[in-house]
């Protein structure tokens, strides 16, 4: 089991999508997030309030990954426990890793040990596909992002990681470190 962790933009979905395409199980939290989100922000507020929110009023600290556990759970009984290994992209605390990590060692009865691989991209770099991929201007957004990111524990996951793709350069250099660290 793989935890894909890094900031925003730094390569986690493209990663994701190369691994899937090699045979891995890959789960994204991100969009399930986003649907809770959807499903129940009666308040209109942006999605890190709302997760704020959710953890400030919420008597279960874990609800997010409960809920997230669920989702999960019904991928794996769909077929999903035929594949290669499970990479789990997105999460941004240490607590979030290490509490989904004795959930999923239930659903997929595997006593194997997980590895965290973070994605390490120069901020500036990571802005830059941010911006392109929106196709708007929403820096400040970004920004804002990344300090979340930052007081949800982002760094404490980089520290302990066991390894750290640097995702500076091309796509090609970025597939060859793919191959080289989940294909060996």
């Amino acid at each position: 089991m793989f935890f894909l962790c890094g900031h925003r933009s730094s390569g986690k979905s493209v990663t994701g999508k190369i691994l899937k395409d090699k045979g891995y199980w890959v789960f994204d939290v991100g969009p399930f997030i986003r649907k809770y989100y959807k499903k129940n922000n009666i308040e209109n507020l942006s999605l890190t309030d709302f997760i704020k929110r959710k953890e400030s009023e919420n008597k279960n600290p874990d609800w997010m990954s409960d809920f997230l556990k669920h989702e999960l759970n019904k991928q794996y009984k769909r077929g999903c426990k035929n594949k290669k290994d499970l990479v789990i992209i997105g999460f941004r605390s240490m607590n979030d890793i290490r509490f989904f990590e004795k959930k999923l060692q239930k659903i997929t009865f595997s006593k194997d040990e997980s590895k965290i691989v973070f994605m390490e991209t120069e901020l500036q770099l990571a802005l830059k596909r941010f911006l392109n991929r929106k196709k708007n201007n929403q820096e400040k957004h970004f920004w804002e992002q990344i300090n979340y990111e930052k007081e949800w524990g982002i760094e404490k996951i980089k520290e302990r990681a066991d390894v750290i793709i640097d995702n500076n350069s091309s796509i090609n250099n970025l597939l060859k470190k793919i191959d080289y660290y989940f294909d060996n």
